[in-house]
């Protein structure tokens, strides 16, 4: 991604039994440093979610984003993750 490119990140979640909401969180490898971070408190079977970024880094950078979704409250979680590479210009 360039410089003020928007980074989206969409999809769905689904658990038959119900999920309890999820969480966005973008971090900058390179400088180990959370840009991003978002947490949504949901119930449902089917949690749709629609966040974005806009890319202001100031160096090369690699980055991750993880989206973990809640199964429940006492703890219960799974994630995945993508990586992706930034340019400052």
């Amino acid at each position: 991604y360039m410089l003020n490119d928007t980074v989206f990140v969409r999809g769905a979640i689904e658990y038959p039994d119900g999920l309890h909401g999820y969480r966005v969180v973008i971090t900058n490898l390179t400088t180990d440093s959370v840009v991003f971070s978002t947490d949504v408190h949901a119930h449902d079977a089917l949690i749709y979610f629609d966040e974005y970024w806009v890319n202001h880094v100031a160096d090369h950078s690699d980055m991750k984003v993880r989206v973990t979704a809640a199964f429940s409250h006492t703890g219960e979680m799974q994630s995945d993750s993508v990586l992706f590479h930034c340019h400052p210009m």
